[in-house]
């Protein structure tokens, strides 16, 4: 945002539309957005406190940005997977209905998905997991995320991955 605004860049109304996307039409709660996923993707303590911050932040700039609060599900998730929380049990809990949250505002981006394939992996509930990353593969077969959270999943079931399936040889 900083970059954006001391440059006084000008954006067109379709490439504003390329650049948020689906997501959002809030300019400012998608740039608040960036800020906090910039932060999530860090994973150490401070940057993951700073990051749901932002989230928070994001989400009430744009109450219906689904990808927001499926970022701050993964948030709460590293709390619970890397001790950063006080209840893991709890900050599992915030993560799961965070990602049913973000689904239930777009069903069309992938990381809800994932965060669900993420957690249901690591409670070992494999159909729930493998079920949960085809649709984010379906959904987004290109982004490496969902192609990972899926090969993960199956590797955790003992299953081997189908690459002629998703055209992956």
């Amino acid at each position: 945002m900083k970059i954006l605004t001391a440059m006084q860049v000008q954006l067109t109304d379709g490439e504003r539309a390329r650049l948020i996307g689906k997501g959002t039409r809030n300019f400012k709660a998608y740039l608040k957005f960036l800020e906090g996923r910039d932060q999530a993707i860090r994973l150490n303590k401070e940057a993951n406190f700073r990051a749901k911050q932002l989230l928070e932040e994001t989400i009430a700039l744009d109450s219906k940005f689904g990808l927001a609060y499926a970022y701050l599900g993964f948030c709460h998730f590293f709390d619970a997977m890397y001790g950063w929380g006080k209840s893991p049990p709890s900050s599992i809990q915030r993560a799961l209905d965070l990602a049913q949250k973000a689904l239930s505002l777009d069903e069309s981006q992938p990381y809800s998905y994932t965060l669900f394939a993420t957690i249901y992996t690591l409670q070992k509930q494999h159909v729930k997991a493998i079920g949960s990353a085809e649709q984010a593969v379906e959904i987004s077969p290109n982004l490496d995320n969902t192609v990972y959270t899926l090969g993960f999943a199956l590797r955790s079931a003992g299953r081997p991955f189908p690459c002629e399936r998703w055209n992956l040889n």
